[in-house]
């Protein structure tokens, strides 16, 4: 699903005819999903002994 969700973000990036609606909706997407991906790292941290987040 992360791979589709690259392959998808960088064909709108790279298409020219892509709108500004388009692109702001992709870009609050991925951020959307980093957030997910560094609270996931935060919380595999907070289970390891000797980890920092």
């Amino acid at each position: 699903m992360a791979r589709t969700d690259v392959s998808r973000g960088r064909a709108l990036a790279g298409d020219p005819e892509a709108s500004g609606a388009e692109l702001r909706r992709a870009v609050r997407y991925l951020a959307r999903a980093v957030e997910d991906a560094a609270l996931v790292a935060d919380l595999r941290a907070e289970r390891l002994p000797g980890a920092e987040a």
